[in-house]
Protein backbone atom coordinates (compact mmCIF):
# COMPACT_ATOMS: atom_id res chain seq x y z
CA UNK A 1 0.00 0.00 0.00
CA UNK A 2 2.76 2.20 -0.18
CA UNK A 3 1.51 3.86 -3.31
CA UNK A 4 -1.93 4.75 -2.01
CA UNK A 5 -1.15 8.14 -2.11
CA UNK A 6 -0.14 8.29 -5.80
CA UNK A 7 -3.75 5.92 -6.65
CA UNK A 8 -5.69 8.85 -5.04
CA UNK A 9 -3.92 11.49 -6.87
CA UNK A 10 -4.70 9.46 -10.25
CA UNK A 11 -8.65 9.25 -9.09
CA UNK A 12 -8.51 12.91 -8.25
CA UNK A 13 -7.84 13.61 -11.63
CA UNK A 14 -10.26 11.12 -13.19
CA UNK A 15 -13.29 13.01 -11.00
CA UNK A 16 -11.84 16.23 -11.81
CA UNK A 17 -11.91 15.02 -15.75
CA UNK A 18 -15.34 14.37 -15.28
CA UNK A 19 -16.54 16.87 -14.02
CA UNK A 20 -15.17 18.93 -17.01
CA UNK A 21 -16.45 16.75 -19.64
CA UNK A 22 -19.83 16.77 -17.54
CA UNK A 23 -20.01 20.34 -17.37
CA UNK A 24 -18.93 20.79 -21.38
CA UNK A 25 -21.46 18.26 -22.34
CA UNK A 26 -24.43 19.92 -20.28
CA UNK A 27 -23.03 23.55 -21.92
CA UNK A 28 -23.26 21.35 -25.73
CA UNK A 29 -26.70 20.31 -24.70
CA UNK A 30 -28.40 24.10 -24.67
CA UNK A 31 -27.76 24.14 -28.70
CA UNK A 32 -27.71 20.65 -29.96
CA UNK A 33 -28.83 17.04 -29.43
CA UNK A 34 -25.34 15.99 -28.00
CA UNK A 35 -27.39 17.00 -24.08
CA UNK A 36 -26.71 14.85 -21.49
CA UNK A 37 -29.99 15.00 -19.44
CA UNK A 38 -30.54 14.66 -16.20
CA UNK A 39 -31.11 11.19 -16.02
CA UNK A 40 -28.05 10.06 -18.27
CA UNK A 41 -25.78 12.53 -16.18
CA UNK A 42 -27.33 10.70 -13.11
CA UNK A 43 -26.70 7.55 -14.62
CA UNK A 44 -22.82 8.72 -15.51
CA UNK A 45 -22.35 9.57 -11.68
CA UNK A 46 -23.58 6.50 -10.24
CA UNK A 47 -21.32 4.49 -12.43
CA UNK A 48 -18.01 6.61 -11.21
CA UNK A 49 -19.40 6.25 -7.40
CA UNK A 50 -19.73 2.24 -7.87
CA UNK A 51 -16.81 1.92 -9.49
CA UNK A 52 -14.57 4.01 -7.09
CA UNK A 53 -16.83 2.68 -3.58
CA UNK A 54 -16.07 -1.09 -5.44
CA UNK A 55 -12.30 -0.21 -5.40
CA UNK A 56 -12.16 1.13 -1.79
CA UNK A 57 -14.57 -1.80 -0.83
CA UNK A 58 -11.57 -3.92 -1.73
CA UNK A 59 -9.20 -2.39 -0.32
CA UNK A 60 -10.76 -2.73 2.71
CA UNK A 61 -11.22 -6.04 2.62
CA UNK A 62 -7.65 -6.80 1.56
CA UNK A 63 -6.29 -4.55 4.50
CA UNK A 64 -9.08 -6.71 6.68
CA UNK A 65 -7.07 -9.82 5.73
CA UNK A 66 -3.98 -8.57 5.95
CA UNK A 67 -4.28 -7.48 9.23
CA UNK A 68 -6.81 -10.84 10.27
CA UNK A 69 -5.53 -10.79 13.98
CA UNK A 70 -6.02 -7.55 14.72
CA UNK A 71 -9.76 -7.22 13.13
CA UNK A 72 -10.21 -10.57 14.64
CA UNK A 73 -9.56 -9.86 18.18
CA UNK A 74 -11.23 -5.85 17.56
CA UNK A 75 -14.28 -8.10 16.78
CA UNK A 76 -14.32 -10.12 19.92
CA UNK A 77 -13.69 -6.81 21.70
CA UNK A 78 -16.36 -5.09 20.30
CA UNK A 79 -18.94 -8.00 20.74
CA UNK A 80 -17.47 -8.61 24.47
CA UNK A 81 -18.38 -4.95 25.54
CA UNK A 82 -21.59 -5.28 24.07
CA UNK A 83 -22.90 -8.32 25.56
CA UNK A 84 -21.23 -7.49 28.43
CA UNK A 85 -23.08 -4.26 28.54
CA UNK A 86 -26.60 -5.05 27.43
CA UNK A 87 -26.52 -7.91 29.67
CA UNK A 88 -25.58 -5.18 33.08
CA UNK A 89 -28.65 -3.16 31.69
CA UNK A 90 -30.98 -5.65 31.55
CA UNK A 91 -29.86 -7.58 34.56
CA UNK A 92 -30.04 -5.08 37.29
CA UNK A 93 -28.71 -8.16 39.85
CA UNK A 94 -25.46 -8.73 37.80
CA UNK A 95 -22.35 -6.54 38.76
CA UNK A 96 -20.73 -4.85 35.75
CA UNK A 97 -17.50 -6.82 36.30
CA UNK A 98 -19.32 -10.13 36.55
CA UNK A 99 -20.96 -9.28 32.95
CA UNK A 100 -17.96 -8.53 31.40
CA UNK A 101 -16.72 -11.93 32.66
CA UNK A 102 -19.64 -14.19 31.10
CA UNK A 103 -19.49 -12.32 27.90
CA UNK A 104 -15.49 -12.70 27.54
CA UNK A 105 -16.09 -16.83 28.82
CA UNK A 106 -19.31 -17.12 25.93
CA UNK A 107 -17.18 -15.67 23.24
CA UNK A 108 -13.93 -17.11 24.10
CA UNK A 109 -15.88 -20.98 24.42
CA UNK A 110 -14.86 -21.14 27.98
CA UNK A 111 -17.89 -21.33 30.30
CA UNK A 112 -16.35 -20.63 33.55
CA UNK A 113 -19.07 -18.65 35.17
CA UNK A 114 -18.51 -15.63 38.15
CA UNK A 115 -21.96 -16.40 39.09
CA UNK A 116 -24.90 -19.08 39.45
CA UNK A 117 -25.72 -18.73 35.62
CA UNK A 118 -28.83 -20.88 36.06
CA UNK A 119 -30.29 -18.66 38.48
CA UNK A 120 -29.52 -15.81 36.51
CA UNK A 121 -32.38 -13.64 34.48
CA UNK A 122 -33.60 -15.16 31.17
CA UNK A 123 -32.63 -11.77 29.50
CA UNK A 124 -28.80 -13.00 30.35
CA UNK A 125 -29.58 -16.35 29.18
CA UNK A 126 -30.99 -15.46 25.53
CA UNK A 127 -27.89 -12.87 25.41
CA UNK A 128 -25.34 -15.44 26.21
CA UNK A 129 -27.46 -17.58 23.97
CA UNK A 130 -26.56 -15.39 20.82
CA UNK A 131 -22.86 -14.92 21.84
CA UNK A 132 -21.79 -18.17 21.26
CA UNK A 133 -22.45 -18.11 17.28
CA UNK A 134 -21.21 -14.36 16.93
CA UNK A 135 -18.00 -15.79 18.31
CA UNK A 136 -18.10 -19.09 16.86
CA UNK A 137 -15.04 -19.80 15.40
CA UNK A 138 -16.53 -22.18 12.60
CA UNK A 139 -18.22 -18.87 11.44
CA UNK A 140 -15.57 -16.53 11.84
CA UNK A 141 -13.34 -19.30 10.12
CA UNK A 142 -15.46 -18.30 6.55
CA UNK A 143 -14.75 -14.68 7.07
CA UNK A 144 -11.52 -15.01 5.00
CA UNK A 145 -13.84 -16.45 2.08
CA UNK A 146 -16.85 -14.58 1.76
CA UNK A 147 -14.39 -11.52 1.65
CA UNK A 148 -11.92 -13.51 -1.00
CA UNK A 149 -15.09 -14.20 -2.86
CA UNK A 150 -16.65 -11.12 -2.94
CA UNK A 151 -13.52 -9.39 -4.04
CA UNK A 152 -13.24 -11.77 -6.74
CA UNK A 153 -17.23 -10.77 -8.01
CA UNK A 154 -16.36 -6.85 -7.97
CA UNK A 155 -13.28 -7.04 -9.77
CA UNK A 156 -12.81 -7.03 -13.59
CA UNK A 157 -10.91 -9.00 -15.66
CA UNK A 158 -8.54 -6.37 -16.48
CA UNK A 159 -7.64 -5.31 -13.36
CA UNK A 160 -4.11 -5.52 -12.84
CA UNK A 161 -3.58 -2.08 -10.42
CA UNK A 162 -0.69 -3.14 -8.22
CA UNK A 163 -1.53 -0.95 -5.52
CA UNK A 164 -4.64 -2.33 -5.05
CA UNK A 165 -5.41 -6.16 -5.02
CA UNK A 166 -2.17 -7.52 -6.79
CA UNK A 167 -4.06 -9.90 -8.42
CA UNK A 168 -3.39 -10.15 -11.65
CA UNK A 169 -5.55 -12.51 -14.56
CA UNK A 170 -7.73 -14.12 -12.01
CA UNK A 171 -10.04 -14.72 -14.57
CA UNK A 172 -7.53 -17.12 -16.39
CA UNK A 173 -5.13 -18.31 -13.49
CA UNK A 174 -6.37 -19.61 -10.52
CA UNK A 175 -4.89 -18.51 -7.61
CA UNK A 176 -5.81 -21.05 -5.21
CA UNK A 177 -4.92 -24.50 -7.07
CA UNK A 178 -1.66 -22.82 -8.71
CA UNK A 179 -2.36 -23.83 -11.81
CA UNK A 180 -4.30 -23.18 -15.54
CA UNK A 181 -7.96 -23.59 -14.97
CA UNK A 182 -11.29 -21.97 -16.16
CA UNK A 183 -12.31 -18.36 -14.95
CA UNK A 184 -14.14 -18.41 -11.10
CA UNK A 185 -12.83 -21.51 -10.18
CA UNK A 186 -11.17 -20.42 -7.58
CA UNK A 187 -14.75 -18.61 -7.03
CA UNK A 188 -16.74 -21.86 -7.16
CA UNK A 189 -14.54 -23.63 -4.57
CA UNK A 190 -14.80 -20.67 -1.87
CA UNK A 191 -18.69 -21.00 -2.78
CA UNK A 192 -18.77 -24.29 -2.02
CA UNK A 193 -16.91 -24.29 1.14
CA UNK A 194 -19.00 -21.56 2.68
CA UNK A 195 -21.93 -23.42 1.68
CA UNK A 196 -20.98 -26.83 3.03
CA UNK A 197 -20.09 -25.20 6.45
CA UNK A 198 -22.68 -22.74 6.74
CA UNK A 199 -25.25 -26.33 6.31
CA UNK A 200 -23.11 -28.11 8.45
CA UNK A 201 -23.52 -26.04 11.45
CA UNK A 202 -27.31 -25.31 10.75
CA UNK A 203 -28.04 -28.82 10.60
CA UNK A 204 -25.62 -30.38 13.49
CA UNK A 205 -26.78 -28.10 15.99
CA UNK A 206 -30.48 -28.96 14.60
CA UNK A 207 -30.82 -32.53 15.13
CA UNK A 208 -28.57 -32.09 18.08
CA UNK A 209 -31.51 -29.89 19.56
CA UNK A 210 -34.22 -32.16 18.44
CA UNK A 211 -32.58 -34.99 19.82
CA UNK A 212 -32.43 -33.68 22.70
CA UNK A 213 -35.80 -32.25 23.08
CA UNK A 214 -37.07 -35.78 22.21
CA UNK A 215 -35.38 -37.09 25.42
CA UNK A 216 -35.03 -34.33 28.02
CA UNK A 217 -37.77 -33.40 29.88
CA UNK A 218 -36.73 -29.80 30.26
CA UNK A 219 -38.36 -28.22 27.38
CA UNK A 220 -37.72 -26.56 24.41
CA UNK A 221 -35.38 -23.40 25.41
CA UNK A 222 -32.84 -25.32 27.86
CA UNK A 223 -32.44 -28.13 25.13
CA UNK A 224 -31.81 -25.36 22.44
CA UNK A 225 -29.72 -23.59 24.66
CA UNK A 226 -27.57 -26.97 25.94
CA UNK A 227 -27.72 -27.82 22.51
CA UNK A 228 -25.78 -24.49 20.70
CA UNK A 229 -23.30 -24.79 24.18
CA UNK A 230 -22.46 -28.20 23.75
CA UNK A 231 -21.83 -27.87 19.72
CA UNK A 232 -19.75 -24.82 20.64
CA UNK A 233 -17.70 -26.17 23.74
CA UNK A 234 -18.90 -23.88 25.74
CA UNK A 235 -19.33 -25.77 28.68
CA UNK A 236 -23.10 -23.93 29.85
CA UNK A 237 -26.36 -24.60 30.87
CA UNK A 238 -28.89 -23.73 32.48
CA UNK A 239 -29.91 -26.77 34.26
CA UNK A 240 -27.52 -28.93 36.02
CA UNK A 241 -26.73 -32.29 33.94
CA UNK A 242 -28.21 -35.28 35.52
CA UNK A 243 -26.28 -38.92 35.87
CA UNK A 244 -27.51 -40.52 39.33
CA UNK A 245 -30.72 -42.56 38.85
CA UNK A 246 -31.49 -40.23 35.85
CA UNK A 247 -33.31 -42.50 32.81
CA UNK A 248 -32.68 -39.74 30.04
CA UNK A 249 -28.81 -39.17 31.32
CA UNK A 250 -27.48 -42.20 29.05
CA UNK A 251 -29.65 -40.62 26.05
CA UNK A 252 -28.90 -36.81 26.66
CA UNK A 253 -24.94 -37.55 27.37
CA UNK A 254 -24.17 -39.37 24.20
CA UNK A 255 -26.03 -36.70 22.19
CA UNK A 256 -23.91 -34.06 24.07
CA UNK A 257 -20.43 -36.57 23.27
CA UNK A 258 -21.65 -36.18 19.19
CA UNK A 259 -22.29 -32.46 19.34
CA UNK A 260 -18.96 -32.04 21.07
CA UNK A 261 -16.90 -34.01 18.55
CA UNK A 262 -18.88 -32.37 15.35
CA UNK A 263 -18.23 -29.45 16.77
CA UNK A 264 -14.49 -29.05 17.27
CA UNK A 265 -12.32 -32.00 16.91
CA UNK A 266 -14.07 -33.90 14.43
CA UNK A 267 -15.42 -31.04 12.15
CA UNK A 268 -12.22 -31.13 9.87
CA UNK A 269 -12.96 -34.76 9.40
CA UNK A 270 -16.55 -34.58 8.72
CA UNK A 271 -15.90 -31.58 6.36
CA UNK A 272 -13.86 -33.72 4.29
CA UNK A 273 -15.93 -36.19 4.16
CA UNK A 274 -18.81 -34.52 3.17
CA UNK A 275 -17.09 -32.93 0.79
CA UNK A 276 -15.77 -36.24 -1.12
CA UNK A 277 -19.30 -37.72 -0.74
CA UNK A 278 -20.50 -34.70 -2.83
CA UNK A 279 -17.69 -35.20 -5.31
CA UNK A 280 -18.94 -39.19 -5.71
CA UNK A 281 -22.68 -37.55 -6.30
CA UNK A 282 -21.32 -35.23 -8.58
CA UNK A 283 -21.41 -36.00 -12.51
CA UNK A 284 -17.97 -36.88 -13.74
CA UNK A 285 -15.82 -34.74 -15.58
CA UNK A 286 -18.11 -31.90 -14.81
CA UNK A 287 -16.89 -28.58 -13.90
CA UNK A 288 -18.34 -29.37 -9.96
CA UNK A 289 -17.30 -32.70 -9.52
CA UNK A 290 -13.35 -31.06 -11.27
CA UNK A 291 -13.64 -28.26 -8.72
CA UNK A 292 -14.22 -30.66 -5.62
CA UNK A 293 -11.35 -32.96 -6.73
CA UNK A 294 -8.74 -29.25 -6.68
CA UNK A 295 -10.38 -28.52 -3.51
CA UNK A 296 -9.96 -31.91 -1.81
CA UNK A 297 -5.88 -31.78 -3.48
CA UNK A 298 -5.02 -28.48 -2.40
CA UNK A 299 -7.69 -28.21 0.62
CA UNK A 300 -5.07 -25.29 2.65
CA UNK A 301 -5.36 -23.00 -0.26
CA UNK A 302 -9.09 -22.63 0.41
CA UNK A 303 -9.90 -23.21 4.45
CA UNK A 304 -7.61 -23.12 7.13
CA UNK A 305 -9.94 -25.74 8.57
CA UNK A 306 -9.96 -28.36 5.47
CA UNK A 307 -6.84 -30.43 5.28
CA UNK A 308 -4.90 -33.14 3.08
CA UNK A 309 -5.82 -36.69 3.26
CA UNK A 310 -2.79 -37.60 5.29
CA UNK A 311 -2.98 -34.70 7.83
CA UNK A 312 -7.05 -35.75 8.06
CA UNK A 313 -5.83 -39.30 8.76
CA UNK A 314 -3.22 -38.53 11.31
CA UNK A 315 -6.61 -35.88 13.08
CA UNK A 316 -8.57 -38.64 12.77
CA UNK A 317 -6.16 -41.29 14.51
CA UNK A 318 -4.56 -38.06 17.66
CA UNK A 319 -8.40 -37.72 18.34
CA UNK A 320 -9.26 -41.18 20.27
CA UNK A 321 -6.03 -41.98 21.22
CA UNK A 322 -6.26 -38.60 23.24
CA UNK A 323 -9.55 -40.10 24.72
CA UNK A 324 -8.51 -43.56 25.46
CA UNK A 325 -5.40 -42.61 26.96
CA UNK A 326 -7.70 -40.09 28.87
CA UNK A 327 -9.75 -42.93 29.61
CA UNK A 328 -7.17 -45.33 31.09
CA UNK A 329 -5.82 -42.50 33.04
CA UNK A 330 -8.99 -42.10 34.78
CA UNK A 331 -9.79 -45.51 35.08
CA UNK A 332 -6.41 -46.22 37.08
CA UNK A 333 -7.19 -43.30 39.54
CA UNK A 334 -10.95 -42.93 39.98
CA UNK A 335 -13.08 -46.01 38.56
CA UNK A 336 -11.45 -49.11 40.78
CA UNK A 337 -10.09 -48.37 43.95
CA UNK A 338 -8.17 -45.10 45.01
CA UNK A 339 -4.71 -45.95 44.71
CA UNK A 340 -2.87 -47.45 48.21
CA UNK A 341 -6.08 -47.76 49.99
CA UNK A 342 -8.46 -50.27 48.69
CA UNK A 343 -11.45 -48.13 49.00
CA UNK A 344 -13.79 -46.30 46.56
CA UNK A 345 -12.70 -42.79 45.68
CA UNK A 346 -15.17 -40.25 47.34
CA UNK A 347 -16.02 -39.09 43.19
CA UNK A 348 -17.68 -41.97 42.48
CA UNK A 349 -18.48 -43.89 45.96
CA UNK A 350 -22.33 -43.49 45.40
CA UNK A 351 -22.39 -44.60 41.44
CA UNK A 352 -22.98 -48.26 40.54
CA UNK A 353 -20.60 -49.58 37.58
CA UNK A 354 -22.80 -48.52 34.50
CA UNK A 355 -22.84 -44.53 35.82
CA UNK A 356 -19.14 -44.71 36.44
CA UNK A 357 -17.94 -45.83 32.94
CA UNK A 358 -20.44 -42.92 31.16
CA UNK A 359 -19.23 -40.51 33.48
CA UNK A 360 -15.85 -41.49 32.97
CA UNK A 361 -16.59 -41.58 29.24
CA UNK A 362 -18.16 -38.65 29.10
CA UNK A 363 -15.61 -36.60 31.12
CA UNK A 364 -12.44 -38.25 28.55
CA UNK A 365 -14.83 -36.42 25.99
CA UNK A 366 -15.88 -33.36 27.30
CA UNK A 367 -12.88 -32.50 29.74
CA UNK A 368 -10.60 -31.08 26.90
CA UNK A 369 -12.64 -28.72 25.20
CA UNK A 370 -16.21 -28.61 26.29
CA UNK A 371 -16.04 -28.38 30.16
CA UNK A 372 -19.41 -30.27 30.87
CA UNK A 373 -19.28 -32.22 34.31
CA UNK A 374 -21.42 -35.24 35.52
CA UNK A 375 -19.36 -35.33 38.62
CA UNK A 376 -18.66 -33.29 41.56
CA UNK A 377 -15.54 -31.96 40.72
CA UNK A 378 -14.84 -30.55 44.26
CA UNK A 379 -14.39 -34.28 45.20
CA UNK A 380 -11.77 -35.03 42.50
CA UNK A 381 -7.88 -35.95 43.65
CA UNK A 382 -4.88 -34.28 43.10
CA UNK A 383 -4.22 -36.82 40.98
CA UNK A 384 -7.16 -36.68 38.66
CA UNK A 385 -6.92 -32.75 38.70
CA UNK A 386 -3.59 -33.02 37.28
CA UNK A 387 -5.13 -35.24 34.64
CA UNK A 388 -7.53 -32.79 33.66
CA UNK A 389 -5.27 -29.65 33.85
CA UNK A 390 -2.75 -31.77 31.20
CA UNK A 391 -6.01 -32.26 29.20
CA UNK A 392 -7.11 -28.96 29.42
CA UNK A 393 -3.45 -27.18 28.61
CA UNK A 394 -3.60 -29.63 24.80
CA UNK A 395 -7.00 -28.26 24.26
CA UNK A 396 -7.46 -27.85 20.34
CA UNK A 397 -3.31 -28.87 20.45
CA UNK A 398 -4.40 -31.55 17.38
CA UNK A 399 -6.36 -29.57 15.15
CA UNK A 400 -4.02 -26.37 15.36
CA UNK A 401 -0.55 -28.05 14.78
CA UNK A 402 -2.04 -29.99 11.86
CA UNK A 403 -3.47 -26.68 10.60
CA UNK A 404 0.02 -25.20 11.08
CA UNK A 405 1.91 -28.21 9.79
CA UNK A 406 0.03 -28.39 6.30
CA UNK A 407 0.49 -24.67 5.69
CA UNK A 408 1.98 -23.47 2.50
CA UNK A 409 3.79 -19.76 3.49
CA UNK A 410 6.05 -19.87 -0.03
CA UNK A 411 3.65 -21.65 -2.36
CA UNK A 412 6.28 -22.29 -4.79
CA UNK A 413 5.97 -24.82 -7.41
CA UNK A 414 6.92 -27.80 -6.37
CA UNK A 415 4.36 -27.62 -3.63
CA UNK A 416 1.36 -27.41 -6.16
CA UNK A 417 2.80 -30.19 -8.55
CA UNK A 418 4.13 -32.34 -5.91
CA UNK A 419 2.93 -35.58 -4.98
CA UNK A 420 0.98 -35.97 -1.71
CA UNK A 421 3.49 -38.62 -0.28
CA UNK A 422 5.92 -35.56 -0.61
CA UNK A 423 4.03 -33.47 1.06
CA UNK A 424 2.90 -35.54 3.68
CA UNK A 425 7.28 -35.75 4.66
CA UNK A 426 7.56 -32.06 4.66
CA UNK A 427 3.80 -31.82 6.90
CA UNK A 428 5.89 -34.40 8.95
CA UNK A 429 8.99 -33.04 9.58
CA UNK A 430 7.73 -29.26 10.74
CA UNK A 431 4.70 -31.18 12.70
CA UNK A 432 6.89 -31.71 16.09
CA UNK A 433 8.42 -28.04 15.88
CA UNK A 434 4.77 -26.56 15.37
CA UNK A 435 3.54 -29.31 17.93
CA UNK A 436 6.55 -27.57 20.74
CA UNK A 437 5.59 -24.04 19.13
CA UNK A 438 1.61 -24.46 20.19
CA UNK A 439 2.36 -26.38 23.73
CA UNK A 440 4.61 -23.31 24.49
CA UNK A 441 2.61 -20.42 23.27
CA UNK A 442 2.06 -17.26 25.10
CA UNK A 443 4.29 -19.09 27.91
CA UNK A 444 5.86 -15.30 29.00
CA UNK A 445 2.34 -13.74 29.28
CA UNK A 446 0.85 -16.44 31.21
CA UNK A 447 3.63 -16.42 33.76
CA UNK A 448 3.30 -12.76 34.10
CA UNK A 449 -0.67 -13.24 34.19
CA UNK A 450 -0.81 -16.59 36.58
CA UNK A 451 1.54 -14.39 39.24
CA UNK A 452 -0.34 -11.33 39.12
CA UNK A 453 -3.36 -13.62 39.77
CA UNK A 454 -1.69 -15.02 42.89
CA UNK A 455 -0.63 -12.09 44.15
CA UNK A 456 -3.99 -10.27 43.71
CA UNK A 457 -5.26 -13.35 46.26
CA UNK A 458 -2.83 -13.02 48.93
CA UNK A 459 -3.52 -9.41 49.40
CA UNK A 460 -6.96 -10.45 49.77
CA UNK A 461 -6.96 -13.41 51.61
CA UNK A 462 -3.93 -14.98 53.00
CA UNK A 463 -0.22 -16.37 51.57
CA UNK A 464 -1.49 -19.14 54.12
CA UNK A 465 -4.51 -20.24 52.49
CA UNK A 466 -3.73 -19.73 49.29
CA UNK A 467 -0.45 -21.91 49.79
CA UNK A 468 -2.20 -24.60 51.56
CA UNK A 469 -6.05 -24.54 50.28
CA UNK A 470 -6.09 -22.50 47.28
CA UNK A 471 -3.41 -23.29 44.95
CA UNK A 472 -4.44 -25.94 43.47
CA UNK A 473 -7.85 -24.40 42.82
CA UNK A 474 -6.08 -21.63 41.03
CA UNK A 475 -4.26 -23.70 39.24
CA UNK A 476 -7.10 -25.52 37.76
CA UNK A 477 -9.27 -22.77 37.01
CA UNK A 478 -6.63 -20.89 35.35
CA UNK A 479 -5.70 -23.74 33.31
CA UNK A 480 -9.56 -24.24 32.01
CA UNK A 481 -9.42 -20.72 31.27
CA UNK A 482 -6.27 -21.26 29.06
CA UNK A 483 -7.70 -24.31 27.51
CA UNK A 484 -11.37 -21.99 27.17
CA UNK A 485 -12.47 -25.30 28.57
CA UNK A 486 -14.55 -24.22 32.02
CA UNK A 487 -14.30 -27.02 34.11
CA UNK A 488 -14.27 -25.38 38.30
CA UNK A 489 -12.99 -27.40 41.29
CA UNK A 490 -15.71 -25.77 43.19
CA UNK A 491 -18.18 -26.57 45.78
CA UNK A 492 -21.05 -24.26 44.47
CA UNK A 493 -23.00 -23.55 41.24
CA UNK A 494 -20.68 -20.94 40.45
CA UNK A 495 -16.63 -21.15 39.39
CA UNK A 496 -14.29 -20.20 42.55
CA UNK A 497 -12.97 -17.42 40.41
CA UNK A 498 -16.12 -15.97 41.10
CA UNK A 499 -15.10 -15.35 45.05
CA UNK A 500 -11.52 -13.56 43.46
CA UNK A 501 -10.57 -10.22 43.68
CA UNK A 502 -11.37 -7.84 41.05
CA UNK A 503 -7.74 -7.96 39.66
CA UNK A 504 -7.68 -11.83 39.64
CA UNK A 505 -11.17 -12.13 38.02
CA UNK A 506 -9.41 -9.37 34.99
CA UNK A 507 -6.45 -11.65 34.91
CA UNK A 508 -8.31 -14.34 34.05
CA UNK A 509 -10.55 -13.30 31.50
CA UNK A 510 -7.14 -12.51 29.83
CA UNK A 511 -6.11 -15.76 29.97
CA UNK A 512 -9.61 -16.60 28.22
CA UNK A 513 -8.63 -13.88 25.49
CA UNK A 514 -5.21 -15.75 25.04
CA UNK A 515 -6.59 -19.23 25.11
CA UNK A 516 -8.98 -18.42 22.43
CA UNK A 517 -6.57 -16.51 20.28
CA UNK A 518 -4.16 -19.54 20.31
CA UNK A 519 -6.20 -21.78 17.86
CA UNK A 520 -5.61 -19.53 15.10
CA UNK A 521 -3.69 -20.23 12.53
CA UNK A 522 -0.85 -17.90 11.37
CA UNK A 523 -0.70 -15.04 9.80
CA UNK A 524 1.25 -16.41 7.06
CA UNK A 525 -1.49 -18.63 5.95
CA UNK A 526 -2.10 -18.74 2.52
CA UNK A 527 -5.89 -19.20 3.59
CA UNK A 528 -6.03 -15.44 4.08
CA UNK A 529 -3.28 -14.24 1.69
CA UNK A 530 -3.94 -11.99 -1.17
CA UNK A 531 -1.37 -11.14 -3.93
CA UNK A 532 0.31 -12.87 -7.05
CA UNK A 533 1.82 -16.64 -6.59
CA UNK A 534 5.36 -16.62 -6.68
CA UNK A 535 8.03 -17.78 -4.37
CA UNK A 536 11.97 -18.85 -4.87
CA UNK A 537 11.12 -21.11 -8.07
CA UNK A 538 11.59 -19.03 -10.56
CA UNK A 539 8.94 -20.96 -12.88
CA UNK A 540 6.24 -19.37 -10.83
CA UNK A 541 5.97 -16.14 -11.36
CA UNK A 542 1.76 -15.59 -12.26
CA UNK A 543 2.08 -11.92 -13.56
CA UNK A 544 -0.27 -10.99 -16.24
CA UNK A 545 -0.04 -13.35 -19.09
CA UNK A 546 3.73 -14.60 -18.63
CA UNK A 547 2.47 -17.10 -16.32
CA UNK A 548 0.64 -19.32 -18.37
CA UNK A 549 3.23 -21.43 -20.04
CA UNK A 550 4.98 -21.10 -16.90
CA UNK A 551 2.86 -24.92 -15.51
CA UNK A 552 1.54 -27.02 -17.05
CA UNK A 553 -1.89 -28.38 -16.83
CA UNK A 554 -1.72 -30.88 -14.85
CA UNK A 555 -4.82 -33.73 -16.45
CA UNK A 556 -8.11 -34.12 -15.15
CA UNK A 557 -8.20 -35.62 -12.01
CA UNK A 558 -9.17 -39.51 -12.55
CA UNK A 559 -10.55 -40.04 -8.67
CA UNK A 560 -10.98 -38.12 -5.75
CA UNK A 561 -7.17 -37.22 -5.02
CA UNK A 562 -7.35 -38.50 -1.14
Amino acid sequence: MQQQPQTQHVEKEHFQQFRVVSNNAGHAGVTGHGALSSNDERGMWCQWLETHLSRSLGVAIANLLHKYFMWYSAYLFVIIGSGAITMWLLDHGLLLLDAFYLATSAVTMTGLSSVDFGACRWTTHCIIWLLLPLGSPMLLSLVPLVSRRAMMLRMSPTSTSDDVFRMESMASVSGAFGLLSEPGDESLALGMVCVFVVAYWTVVQSMGWLALWCVVPHGAWPTLFLATSAFHNAGFSIFNLPLHNCGFAPSMLSIMMVLILCGNTCFPILLRVLLRSACYLCPRNGRYWRVLCLLLRFPRTCYTQLFPFYATRWLAVITPALVVMQIVALCLVDLFHAPGHGTKTAIMNQLPWAERALAVFFQSISTRTAGFSVLDMKLISPTTAFIFCACMWISVCPMVVVMRSTNRAERTTGYYTASAEQQQEKDAAILQAQLTGFMSQNSTMLLLLFFLILLAEEYTTSEHDVREHRFLFILFEFCSAYGTVGLSMSDEAASRSGKWSWPAKCSLMAVMFLGRLRGLPDSIDPAFHFGTLSGADDELEFVGSEGHDALQEPPVPQSLLL
